[in-house]
């Protein structure tokens, strides 16, 4: 089963490096195994990393409800105010994906080397890993 997992994440980091080719609009991504707490940056646009990072990614278990609580910081690293669109996605055993209500994009305003904290509380307790994505604002057709 980790085999799997390991050519599945092959398979999406080739994808979002061949989108962030072709796309100014394509997301970073920090992925974070609860297991483990290991994480991983799958980079789709580096001129998006140049200028807004992901950083010190925590997460925590509630012990009442046994929902994982996470948090990032994303930082402006220029002197800009820039615009931004964040998202968290969840994942269970074997990396199948947990869809739900908390599947959003948010978007934010962060101020010149501005520090902004964002949370989410996962859908179900089951979940192994997940990822903080962040992109820019995306056009409405």
């Amino acid at each position: 089963m980790r085999a799997n997992l390991g050519v599945w994440l092959l398979a999406v980091v080739g994808a979002v490096a061949v989108s962030g080719c072709r796309s100014p609009s394509a997301a970073n991504v920090v992925e974070v195994d609860t297991r483990t707490k290991e994480s991983e940056l799958l980079v789709g646009n580096p001129k998006l990393l140049e200028k807004i990072g992901i950083r010190d990614v925590r997460t925590r278990v509630n012990r009442e409800t046994g929902f994982l609580e996470v948090q990032a910081n994303l930082v402006n690293r220029t002197n800009d105010t820039l615009r931004i669109e964040y998202s968290f996605e969840w994942y269970r055993d074997g990396g199948l994906r947990i869809f739900g209500a908390t599947e959003h994009w948010w978007p934010k305003q962060i101020y010149g080397q501005q520090q902004l904290a964002v949370k989410a509380v996962s859908p179900l307790t089951e979940v192994e890993t997940f990822r903080v994505t962040v992109r820019w604002p995306q056009e409405v057709d």
